[in-house]
């Protein structure tokens, strides 16, 4: 299979529309769990002034809450997915913005879910998942979508249902890394050899007394 061919794959944009769906949709979910925490972290990654600050951390959840779902169902899918595309941009530069000011608060990404510190890790992460989505931005969405059948999108020709029982299964490994290596990350941010890889020693001052009087 050539790439081209790859690029339009339906099962390959069903995978992607699946997985960043399941993304934006537990994203949603625990920062709806946790809206002061999250406008906490909004507010920490001090970008935007209070009142757009409000605003953001008002809208953003239910935004990823819309937009996952969309992508889960294949509605308006190409839409659903620059919005996507847009929301982690927006979570991307803000994160580029803090790291360069060598800020690292809290990302809170996924709500009270798990705590993780900014990191060149998180900007690596939204990068793949922004490459990803704009596969859907671009492709329409054919395979296990309501867009063929409202006529927002072009009738193929029937695929077997089976085939996305390993479209699912690829979907829900994604989760399952990206949600990993967040808690990889939050657990080695949090841990002090990171700052000092060696412990230190503090020599036992009755030692020093005792090889002193040796001598």
């Amino acid at each position: 299979m050539s790439s081209t061919t790859l690029l339009t794959d339906p099962y390959a944009i069903t995978t992607v529309r699946w997985l960043i769906g399941l993304i934006f949709l537990l994203s949603s979910i625990t920062k709806l769990r946790d809206p002061k925490g999250f406008t906490m972290a909004v507010y920490n990654f001090r970008v935007l002034p209070a009142p757009l600050a409000d605003l953001y951390a008002a809208l953003i959840p239910y935004v990823e809450l819309v937009t996952g779902a969309l992508l889960l169902l294949g509605l308006l899918t190409q839409i659903a997915a620059a919005v996507a595309f847009l929301t982690l941009l927006s979570f991307t530069l803000a994160i580029g913005w803090n790291l360069t000011r060598g800020q690292h608060p809290d990302c809170h990404c996924f709500g009270n879910l798990f705590s993780e510190e900014l990191s060149s890790m998180l900007v690596i992460r939204n990068v793949a998942l922004m490459a990803l989505v704009s596969l859907a931005v671009f492709t329409p969405s054919v395979f296990l979508a309501l867009d063929p059948a409202l006529g927002l999108a072009p009738t193929a020709a029937a695929l077997p249902w089976l085939d996305a029982i390993p479209c699912l299964l690829l979907a829900v490994t994604g989760v399952a890394i990206v949600l990993l290596a967040g808690q990889v990350s939050a657990t080695i941010s949090r841990s002090p050899w990171v700052e000092s890889p060696w412990p230190s020693f503090t020599p036992n001052p009755s030692l020093r007394r005792r090889s002193s009087r040796r001598r």
